[in-house]
């Protein structure tokens, strides 16, 4: 199992850099690769803040590299209901990894943030 830095992860979905995305492809395509959660998040942040992807198509172009045979997370079920709330709300990502783990694994979040706190 190897880890994946967001880098390599936007190489790979992007496709914009020749030499580094076929670089990202080598591994991913050929190994076990782990996405951690918090690698995840600063792929949502680079793809809907740097290059202006829809909230939507950001989840879904996530939810489909996870899908890949190779790629994991250190929490799938968490990053994957995060991926969903952040296409359906408003939320930034990281108070839906929050309200993820709350509905998913039970955790309590303590928060000041009043829209999150309506949904928990």
């Amino acid at each position: 199992m190897r880890l994946i830095d967001a880098n390599v992860a936007l190489r790979y979905i992007l496709n914009d850099h020749e030499a580094l995305a076929k670089a990202a492809h080598e591994v991913i395509d050929n190994e076990m690769v782990m996405l951690r959660i918090e690698v995840a998040a600063e792929v949502v942040y680079v793809l809907s803040d740097v290059y202006q992807v829809n909230r939507k198509d950001t989840a879904d172009t996530l939810q489909d590299f996870l899908d890949s045979d190779h790629v994991t997370s250190n929490h799938p079920d968490a990053l994957v209901a995060a991926l969903r709330f952040y296409a359906d709300t408003r939320l930034d990502f990281i108070d839906c990894i929050l309200l993820a783990f709350h509905i998913i694994e039970g955790w309590n979040v303590v928060t000041f943030d009043k829209k999150l706190g309506k949904l928990l």
